[in-house]
Order: structure tokens, then sequence, then C-alpha cells
């Protein structure tokens, strides 16, 4: 009988050690991987991403802005956007539709379905095809602050970087997308 208590005693102890270091552990696991990870880059980082027929291009400014430029034709842009970030980042600051067409804005119904984006920039230009109409209903519902894009108009994307709009000038709606 003595020896069955001592041996529950040594239990008890190495419980009371171990089960509060690993709650310290488990904690400090779940704040890593929850918290945003800050990016910092000594350059500007410009990524093309393969998305098959179409474009993306990933720009990642010195400060941790991030921009996305189109987003190809399907939600492959996910994957490609997943290789350059962490697991947990799910915003883009400013996303970019530069015409309506398939090859362009398809993806990117995935991406506002999965990151929250502040600013959206996109031209006037309009279609009716299904990718068109899909995007114009994501992009309606993400509660982005939506810019028509024009010559000029200047972003800061932090305190390191700016974009500036050299075209369009004047009225988009009818213009022929790719020429």
């Amino acid at each position: 009988m003595y020896h069955v208590s001592v041996m529950d005693r040594f239990v008890r102890i190495r419980l009371v050690i171990l089960l509060p270091s690993l709650l310290c552990a488990a904690l400090v696991w779940i704040v890593q991987l929850t918290a945003k990870v800050e990016v910092s880059h000594d350059f500007l980082v410009v990524r093309f991403l393969d998305v098959g027929q179409g474009d993306a291009v990933h720009i990642v400014t010195p400060d941790g802005y991030e921009m996305l430029v189109d987003g190809g034709a399907t939600a492959g842009v996910l994957r490609e956007l997943a290789q350059g970030q962490s697991f947990f980042d799910r915003e883009i600051d400013v996303l970019v539709a530069t015409h309506p067409d398939t090859d362009h804005i398809g993806g990117l119904v995935d991406v506002l379905g999965r990151y929250d984006v502040d600013i959206i920039i996109e031209t006037e230009a309009q279609s009716e095809s299904p990718a068109a109409l899909a995007y114009a209903k994501a992009a309606a519902l993400e509660g982005a602050e939506i810019k028509i894009a024009q010559a000029g108009q200047k972003i800061k994307l932090g305190a390191s970087t700016t974009i500036e709009i050299y075209s369009p000038q004047g009225d988009t709606t009818n213009w022929e997308n790719n020429s």
C-alpha cells in the first residue's frame, strides 16, 4: 500500500509540472499561428503568378502592404498567393481588376471570398460574361472601398510605396479590353 501511495505522489508531481508547461506551449503556439505575420523586406517584391491563361501580379512593399493585380481565370491564384504569404494571412490591401475578361478577373472571385480587401481599383469597362457578373457581385459584397481607375490617381501603399495610375484617361465603358 505504501508503494502505491509513493507512486501516486510521483505521478501527481509530474502532472502538476507537465500540464502547465503543455498549456503554456499550446498558448504560445496558438498566438504565433493567429498573429498577423509582419512581412518586412528591404525591397519591393513583385511576383508574377503562374495562373495559366491570364495575368496575376502580387506586389509586397518593404513595409508589408500587399497589392494584387488581376487574378487569372480560376481559383489557381489562391495556390500561387499562398506560396508567398503566411498561411494565416487573410488580407490584401489593394486589389486591381484591369478589365472584366475572364482571364483577368475569374480568379478574383475566389480571392474576394478568401481575403479581406481594403481597396478595389477597377475600370468602367463592362462585360456580361458569367465571370464578370460573379466578380461584380463579389466586389459589391466585399465592403471594400471601390475606386474607378483614372490617369493621375495615386494610391499610397504604406509609408514607402506610391502607385500612380497612367491609364485610362476618360471613359472606358466601350473600350476593347485586350487592345
